[in-house]
């Protein structure tokens, strides 16, 4: 039950530590049509974007000194060596990336479908899946279905190297985050052009 209690814990961690501001500002300037004046100027609308949200790491040092202090008052002390730390942070860190570039992802989408906050709640649905229901719980078809999607890599490697750790599986997950987040950076690569050829197709 401890060790539940901590995966909950840290899942739940990563996924509020990750601002949705990201999403709704790169939606708002689409339809708005700031991103016509955007596209003009020698500067990465994405890349503009993403490095607004730089502000966030105060806001996850915050829900991490809340998380740890959240897991010791209901699930007590857990074993915790030095390696295993190292492999969670890193996780945490691969995780954040991920989420990152999926609500960037999400936010460009606008450029396409103009309405996409179904995107944003499919999203939070898988990740809170996860959030309460290691992958281990899973049936075995299910799971393969779930390791083939980038949202398992948000929650499920930092929460399950914390009470679950091996040095092997450590690598193999973070390979993986790797994997997804090259993934969803390169679709956000080519819809961000094809929605750039859209709009200059349009007249902005």
């Amino acid at each position: 039950m401890t060790t539940l209690i901590w995966y909950i814990i840290i899942a739940e961690f990563i996924t509020y530590a990750g601002s949705a501001e990201t999403y709704r500002n790169i939606s708002e300037m689409i339809k708005n049509g700031e991103v016509a004046n955007m596209l003009i100027r020698p500067v990465n609308f994405v890349g503009y974007i993403i490095s607004q949200q730089s502000g966030v790491i105060i806001k996850i040092a915050v829900n991490a000194c809340g998380a740890i202090i959240l897991g010791l008052v209901f699930a007590g002390t857990i074993s915790i060596t030095l390696t295993q730390l190292i492999f969670v942070v890193i996780a945490s860190l691969f995780g954040l990336m991920i989420q990152l570039f999926i609500h960037s992802l999400i936010g460009i989408i606008a450029m396409l479908t103009e309405e996409n906050k179904a995107f944003y709640l499919i999203l939070g649905k898988l990740q809170l899946l996860l959030v309460f229901t290691p992958l281990e719980f899973f049936s075995s078809n299910i799971q393969k279905v779930l390791a083939w999607l980038p949202t398992t890599y948000i929650v499920y490697p930092p929460a399950r190297l914390l009470v679950n750790f091996n040095t092997l599986t450590g690598i193999e997950l973070m390979i993986k985050q790797i994997i997804s987040f090259l993934f969803i950076f390169c679709m956000i690569i080519f819809v961000y052009r094809k929605g750039v050829k859209k709009i200059n197709v349009n007249g902005g």
